[in-house]
């Protein structure tokens, strides 16, 4: 079954447009403020919901990813995730250059002749 495209009926779409905007150029200056007011209203407890959701995610990953199971946590690789705390996980520069193949290696990986 083909999948059903979104935003739905662009002449409908197009006629909400026009009578928002002629409603919004009919509007005394009283409406228009608190519209707007009411705007920043919604918008602002939207992004303190979405701040406080954020912060009980990013818990609960780091929690998750402060266990000793990194199985395939490659593959669902986060930049926010702060993989540096992980007691097995060891970042460093990446600055020796192999003489042989000149791939740049970590300071503990020793050289070798492949």
């Amino acid at each position: 079954m083909p999948r059903r495209k979104r935003g739905g009926d662009l002449a409908s779409s197009a006629a909400k447009r026009r009578k928002q905007k002629e409603s919004r150029r009919n509007e005394t200056e009283e409406e228009h403020e608190a519209r707007l007011q009411n705007q920043r209203a919604r918008m602002s407890n939207l992004r303190s919901r979405r701040s406080e959701e954020r912060t009980a995610n990013k818990s609960t990953e780091e929690s998750r990813i402060l266990k000793d199971n990194l199985t395939k946590e490659a593959f669902h690789y986060e930049p926010t995730k702060k993989y540096y705390n992980h007691k097995y996980v060891v970042i460093g520069k990446m600055n020796n250059i192999c003489q042989f193949c000149h791939a740049k290696k970590l300071k503990k990986h020793q050289v070798s002749v492949a």
